[in-house]
């Protein structure tokens, strides 16, 4: 995942107006099943972006996670303020979100243990 700083103005230009002005998104998965590598710029990006979905009340969750991404995001602090978890499949990631919403007490809770990499 390197050269990943054109991500963030990728994402800042299309997808940040999207999620912002819409009030019915309350999570936003990346599922990672095509990465064969994570560097600083990346883990930087994820940083923010899981910084500022925080501050519209968005949690940040990731899918497929493997390998040496996997091992990357463990010796990192991401993981640490990931304000939603890390999911084995993309299929679990939509079941817990969509449950979790269906659910006003969970959504007003913290995130469930994440799974480990």
């Amino acid at each position: 995942m390197s050269g990943f700083g054109n991500g963030w103005s990728e994402w800042r230009k299309t997808r940040r107006p999207r999620i912002a002005n819409d009030d019915k998104v309350r999570h936003v998965v990346l599922m990672w099943c095509a990465m064969n590598e994570i560097d600083a710029s990346a883990l930087a990006f994820l940083e923010t972006l899981n910084h500022n979905l925080a501050l519209g009340g968005i949690r940040l969750h990731l899918s497929k996670v493997r390998g040496p991404v996997g091992d990357g995001l463990a010796r990192s602090d991401l993981l640490e303020h990931l304000t939603g978890q890390v999911f084995l499949s993309q299929f679990d990631a939509y079941e817990t979100s969509r449950h979790r919403d269906a659910d006003p007490a969970a959504r007003a809770g913290p995130a469930p243990c994440r799974a480990s990499l």
